[in-house]
């Protein structure tokens, strides 16, 4: 049976690893491009005067 590439290294190591691998670096980057981009399309969608909000904040003194 053949050894892992992270066969003898600690947890640290291993993250350390695959961050500063670009693939990985790639991916967590590509992570956040998506996640700002669903932000900012949310925020514009909620922002449509169609939209109604209620004042909820009578039930905080409870």
């Amino acid at each position: 049976m053949e050894q892992g590439e992270f066969e003898g290294m600690d947890g640290l190591q291993v993250l350390w690893h695959l961050l500063t691998t670009e693939p990985f670096f790639w991916f967590i980057l590509s992570i956040g491009f998506v996640a700002i981009g669903i932000s900012i399309w949310v925020d514009r969608w909620e922002d449509q005067e169609h939209i109604v909000h209620y004042d909820d904040s009578h039930h905080s003194n409870r």
